[in-house]
């Protein structure tokens, strides 16, 4: 995540889809952001929506009006304000910035992992998404990814997952389809979804003890947010 671009439509969709998780399904929530650091591009700044209240609001009006104070060019100071204006119900935020070198990596995942302890579902908000081969863990840049084995402790303790999915150059349907099949056979025993947006894809790995009550703010969503907030909804069957 970077800050530069905090408010922006795909935060609206972030804030709105973790409080549903919080309220339908029952689930105390944990944000990991991995921040990263600003760059000079200006692409990821969708911001507006906020122009557009009249089509945008009624969606989820808490999180509208309280993106729409975020200044511009928004400030750590506007993410820790509406992180404490308690949006997402007894929400826990990770805020530490992602690193590459691999020993401080480890660090930054060992600090995670004590810090949403206590939570039930874990959000990744990595600037590009799940772990692909030409960016190994350490590398360069290497902190805009969330990696497998990252994922599969916090499952593994119990914990279900969300994660940020940015779409690369390639036809969008074969790359979900692609993720989600390696996601499921890395996370095993897990019931996977993918809630498509025009720029990106949030993934919903459900453990076994939230996959009912998570099925429920899933058909929320297919009920009240598609097409409006999100393009589609797949199922995934575990294993395949």
């Amino acid at each position: 995540m970077k800050v530069q671009y905090f408010g922006d439509v795909n935060d609206y969709r972030k804030f709105a889809l973790l409080r549903l998780l919080a309220r339908d399904a029952e689930l105390k929530i944990g944000v990991c952001w991995m921040m990263t650091e600003p760059d000079e591009r200006s692409d990821g700044n969708l911001r507006g929506y906020l122009r557009q209240p009249e089509r945008w609001r009624q969606l989820d009006p808490d999180v509208f009006d309280a993106l729409s104070k975020v200044s511009s060019p928004p400030s750590v100071a506007d993410l820790s304000r509406v992180e404490n204006e308690g949006i997402i119900s007894s929400a826990i935020f990770f805020s530490d910035s992602a690193p590459d070198e691999l020993a401080k990596r480890t660090e930054f995942h060992n600090r995670c992992m004590l810090s949403l302890s206590e939570t039930e579902l874990v959000f990744f908000d990595p600037d590009n998404g799940l772990e692909v081969p030409s960016f190994k863990k350490g590398s360069k840049q290497s902190n805009k990814y969330a990696f497998y084995d990252e994922i599969v402790d916090h499952f593994e303790r119990g914990k279900s997952i969300l994660v940020y999915q940015h779409f690369p150059r390639k036809p969008r349907t074969t790359f979900i389809r692609e993720v989600c099949s390696k996601a499921s056979s890395i996370v095993a025993n897990s019931r996977l979804w993918s809630l498509e947006t025009p720029y990106a894809a949030f993934l919903i790995i459900a453990h076994k003890d939230h996959s009912d009550r998570i099925a429920k703010a899933v058909e929320f969503i297919e009920q009240n947010w598609v097409p409006e907030f999100f393009k589609g909804v797949k199922a995934f069957a575990p294993g395949g």
